[in-house]
């Protein structure tokens, strides 16, 4: 219900408030959800570094839970992906890159 209540906190705009609830749910929930939205939102406001190490996190989190080629294992990836070339300094798991070049 948490994630819910977040997501619809970004959708209107509070992303403070989105960034808290995801945050806080995270800390009890350890579901790749969390860090794909943490990562949309340090992302749009510009926090690329955040945004990256998120997006890592749900890409690994989905890869236990989901698999590999699962839809949203393979969302997290490109979104890694898509922000790596802006935070060079930040290291992509060697996993990542092989399914990106698929």
């Amino acid at each position: 219900i948490n994630f819910g209540i977040a997501v619809t906190f970004y959708q209107l705009g509070n992303l403070a408030e989105a960034i808290s609830i995801l945050e806080n749910t995270f800390e009890k929930d350890k579901k790749g959800g969390y860090p794909h939205y943490l990562g949309i939102i340090h992302e749009q406001i510009n926090e690329n570094k955040k945004a990256i190490n998120f997006y890592i996190q749900s890409a690994e989190l989905r890869r236990e839970r989901l698999g590999e080629y699962h839809p949203n294992t393979k969302e997290s990836v490109s979104n890694v992906m898509k922000l790596s070339n802006k935070c060079p300094l930040v290291k992509i798991p060697k996993w990542i890159k092989e399914l990106n070049d698929q």
